[in-house]
C-alpha cells in the first residue's frame, strides 16, 4: 500500500504528491523562472501550498512567503520592495 498524505482539502498518495511538485517546477522553469528569479507565493495552509512551495524550491527560486491573511496594502507594498517577476497566490 503506497504512503498517503492527508489534509483538510485532499488525499494523495506521495507519489502523486511529488509529480505534482515536480511539474509546477517544470511548469515555473518553462514559463522562464528558475534559479534565482524572486517568486512571491502567498496562499493559505493546504497541500496545494506546500506542492507550490516545494515545486518552487526543486526550480531553484528565490521566495518569498506571504500569508493569505496578508493586507492588500501591505502585500503591494512588500512586492514593491522585492521586485519579484512572479507571484503565485492561489492553489
Amino acid at each position: 500500500m503506497p504512503s498517503k498524505l492527508f489534509s483538510p482539502d485532499s488525499v494523495e498518495t506521495l507519489g502523486e504528491f511529488e509529480r505534482r511538485a515536480l511539474a509546477i517546477a517544470g511548469s515555473v522553469r518553462s514559463a522562464g523562472a528558475g534559479e534565482g528569479t524572486r517568486v512571491l507565493l502567498k496562499a493559505g495552509n493546504s497541500m496545494g501550498y506546500v506542492g507550490a512551495l516545494l515545486g518552487l524550491m526543486h526550480a531553484g527560486a528565490s521566495i518569498v512567503l506571504l500569508g493569505h491573511e496578508e493586507k492588500a496594502a501591505t502585500t503591494a507594498r512588500i512586492r514593491l520592495c522585492i521586485s519579484r517577476r512572479w507571484r503565485i497566490r492561489s492553489l
